[in-house]
């Protein structure tokens, strides 16, 4: 999976405004394809086409990494590097559609003419912001990543949000027990002997198996305990299965016959 950087606000932004610019500046300092000659040719002058073309690509990337944005925000989309590759290469596409059709149109060319051209132009270029960016902010994840990607302390519970970023680091001993809300997981847990409780953007599922190595079960469909802190199971009149924890205050939670018996043995 990419990086979440590459899904941040400020590193959108900056490519947006980073990779026109680097077309603009390549086609004005190194003229590739003698493009100096083509695009004075026909109507407007070499400076003013040459502008055009930063502004289209401004414009295409602003939309598309709108929505590039927007995607990878979904709860369930993941990027993997190789997505990622694709919506590069069909970013710079649109891009080459764009310059291809104000092309034809300035320079009178058949629009077939003018696509060869364009697409020429554009990906030979383009490639190097694309992959310098790419790699500068994986490096820049890499250098700022907290110490415990490098170095960890097994004796510690560590929960990351949807986009791997490092939310919440405690003793499992401190942990009650956690409970499903939709999208979120909220973690109830005791500090100074206070009832305290953390909402994690994540799902229950992806956590069980960090906290299944920590001694915690589920107990419940929407819930997770830590055996340790149940005090006793008890049925009410209508058959409900209640836990009681041992922290003065906690509320019960409920228990499944599903997972009763499981809870059962491990007391």
């Amino acid at each position: 999976m990419i990086s979440s950087i590459h899904k941040r606000w400020w590193p959108l932004v900056f490519f947006v405004l980073v990779v026109p610019t680097f077309l603009l500046c390549f086609l004005l300092l190194f003229n590739p394809y003698d493009v100096q000659s083509f695009y004075s040719s026909g109507a407007g002058s070499f400076t003013l086409n040459i502008l055009m073309l930063f502004c289209i690509a401004l414009a295409v990337l602003a939309v598309t990494r709108l929505v590039f944005h927007f995607i990878c925000g979904l709860e369930k989309v993941k990027m993997s590097w190789f997505w990622y590759a694709v919506w590069c290469v069909a970013e710079v596409m649109v891009i080459a559609q764009f310059h291809t059709l104000y092309t034809s149109l300035m320079l009178h060319l058949p629009y077939l003419n003018a696509l060869d051209d364009c697409l020429k132009i554009d990906y030979t270029i383009l490639i190097f912001p694309y992959v310098i960016l790419t790699l500068g902010y994986e490096l820049q994840e890499a250098v700022s990543a907290p110490a415990d990607k490098v170095e960890q302390d097994d004796s510690l519970l560590r929960f990351h949000d949807e986009n791997q970023k490092l939310k919440l680091v405690i003793a499992p001993s401190a942990v009650l027990y956690l409970q499903s809300e939709e999208n979120y997981v909220r973690i109830h847990f005791i500090e100074s002997e206070k009832l305290k409780n953390y909402v994690l953007r994540n799902s229950m599922k992806s956590l069980e198996e960090v906290l299944s190595s920590h001694g915690f079960v589920r107990c419940h469909r929407s819930y997770v305990v830590n055996p340790k802190h149940i005090k006793m199971l008890k049925k009410e009149a209508e058959g409900v299965i209640l836990a009681e924890l041992d922290a003065a205050g906690a509320s019960q939670i409920p228990v499944s016959k599903r997972y009763y018996e499981k809870i059962s043995e491990i007391l």
